[in-house]
């Protein structure tokens, strides 16, 4: 029993301190998903520490029930934790992964004696239960699998999963024909009201073999449109992320399709007191102001180009 509260334990220390505070996207869904496989060996301890005189369905409600209140409290417990909230999500695989895990354990172990018809079936609910939880992990995987592949874009815009590396704030995405065939754009619209942004969320980070970062864009209309575009490394993300500490450029867009380069140097020299680390890019960031509210612009590709700078 010792042994078993010791390795209950264990795991939820792992869970509440292990996960880095700024992952990239992968390794957050790859944490998220953990939850369920974690809280799954947790329920099972837990099973097994329950009286064996009990039934064993009772032992598994017992068991389920205190998986549950564990995860309650660890999510609490998150909450006064710099960078680290409390998540609904985590708290859904945490138990699909302790019931997943105690109807396995059930039919598995040699303790139990679960009709056989039953057996059959709860085998087959631990399997589903545990898509969910690792369906986000596939999706993204083969999203930065895509990612690679349409390497010099810097973010995969192939594809709906490209949806993923968007952080949207007051903005709304839409996926439209490219130019290219089978090429998908992304047609950005701005909020009714106030200002917007687009974050392509951990891009391709290394930009060392490059000399310019080309936005290839589309402005509908008759009326230019001027874009704040922000681009920062992980070293950024430490401290109160300052203004002076981060390329940042006013792009004053005419009506129509236009490719915007920006040369790499210019980035690297960008921030005050130091430059930039060309090798761990971390997000590039377009603004648009308030009184730019409603306007709409197409991204067909943003990539980084080889070749002399001019």
């Amino acid at each position: 029993m010792t042994l078993l509260g010791s390795a209950v334990v264990l795991l939820l220390v792992v869970v509440q301190f292990f996960a880095p505070a700024h992952p990239d996207l992968w390794w957050q869904v790859f944490f998220e998903a953990l939850h369920a496989p974690v809280f799954g060996i947790i329920a099972v301890c837990l099973l097994a520490m329950t009286p064996p005189t009990w039934h064993w369905q009772r032992r598994i409600i017992a068991s389920l029930a205190g998986t549950l209140l564990l995860a309650l409290l660890s999510e609490l417990a998150q909450i006064p934790l710099p960078n680290r909230s409390a998540s609904v999500s985590d708290l859904a695989n945490d138990l699909l992964g302790a019931l997943a895990f105690v109807s396995a354990a059930v039919v598995l172990s040699p303790r139990f004696h679960v009709p056989s018809g039953r057996g059959r079936w709860l085998i087959l609910l631990a399997a589903l239960l545990l898509i969910w939880p690792f369906k986000p992990l596939a999706n993204v995987s083969a999203a930065y699998w895509e990612r690679y592949e349409q390497l010099p874009s810097i973010a995969p815009l192939g594809s709906e999963d490209s949806r993923l590396f968007y952080y949207l704030n007051n903005a709304q995405v839409q996926f439209v024909g490219g130019s290219e065939p089978g090429r998908i754009a992304h047609m950005i619209t701005f909020g009714a009201a106030g200002s917007s942004s687009i974050d392509f969320h951990d891009p391709w980070s290394d930009w060392r073999p490059y000399r310019a970062l080309v936005l290839d864009i589309d402005i509908p209309g008759d009326k230019p449109l001027p874009l704040m575009i922000r681009i920062h490394d992980k070293a950024h993300l430490r401290g109160d992320q300052p203004h002076e500490d981060r390329f940042n450029r006013l792009l004053e867009l005419a009506p129509g399709r236009e490719s915007i380069r920006i040369e790499l140097a210019d980035i690297e020299q960008a921030p005050a007191g130091r430059y930039m680390d060309m090798g761990h890019i971390d997000g590039v960031v377009l603004f648009g102001a308030a009184k730019e509210a409603g306007r709409r612009f197409i991204i067909h590709d943003l990539r980084l180009e080889q070749g002399e700078s001019t």
